[in-house]
């Protein structure tokens, strides 16, 4: 199973737990100090707590129900137990995941804001979906994102060719109509990462979705830096 850990406290936790007819000493080998839904640091309040077998693999696990003082959420958290247990030892438990996980967004500045706010919206509903673990749907999504940013920065630029621009390709819209050539260069590699998020044999097998998120966000550093550079040539020829 894959894990699905935020960080956390990786001390060690001593805990009895009843099995049974039996009580089992447990160490458990993460403590858990941050709620993952609101990310608030707290000392949870258990709920409950209880040791089960896996039917699939036969193996014992634990698992606990949580309540975060600060947002007044219940979270579980699953552990496994490595050589299973028994009676008079000191029985060693892995954490396996914590759910259910809390969403974050990015924030961007009031540039890209201005600019392109469908980016801001495609963008962070890749990112959930990310969180989801569904990397299937968001590095698609995240190249749509791309296509709104840069097609919103081209109209920006050149608003009387906006029904041309709307129309026109994300490869070409690149070339054409964005005049800055390090912006053009970060925005056609992100493209071509992004292209290769929808097509059914990746060409790029070197570059992941981080990949794709790193070059998205190379293009809009680069875009904020062009817009700031001309607020300050405005300022001092004034």
């Amino acid at each position: 199973m894959k894990k699905n850990i935020d960080k956390v406290d990786k001390s060690n936790k001593n805990i009895t737990i009843q099995y049974g007819d039996s009580y089992y000493n447990c160490e458990l080998d993460t403590h858990i100090r941050k709620c993952p839904k609101c990310k608030h640091a707290i000392v949870p309040e258990e709920l409950n707590n209880t040791i089960f077998r896996d039917k699939n693999t036969g193996s014992l696990k634990l698992s606990f129900t949580y309540l975060c003082s600060n947002c007044f959420d219940t979270f579980i958290c699953q552990y496994m137990f490595v050589y299973g247990i028994n009676k008079g030892h000191i029985n060693p438990a892995t954490l396996q995941y914590i759910e259910p996980k809390g969403l974050t967004e990015e924030i961007f500045s009031d540039i890209i804001e201005d600019i392109s706010p469908e980016f801001i919206d495609f963008y962070n509903q890749s990112l959930n979906a990310e969180q989801m673990n569904l990397k299937a749907i968001s590095g698609p999504g995240y190249r749509k994102s791309l296509e709104f940013l840069i097609k919103d920065f081209a109209i920006k630029n050149y608003p009387e060719k906006k029904d041309i621009i709307e129309k026109t390709p994300l490869a070409r819209c690149i070339d054409d109509y964005i005049d800055n050539q390090t912006i053009k260069d970060v925005a056609k590699a992100a493209a071509w990462l992004g292209n290769d998020q929808t097509h059914y044999k990746q060409k790029h097998n070197d570059k992941n979705l981080e990949g794709l998120k790193l070059f998205i966000k190379l293009t809009i550093s680069w875009i904020e830096l062009n817009e700031n550079t001309k607020i300050a040539k405005q300022f001092i020829s004034q």
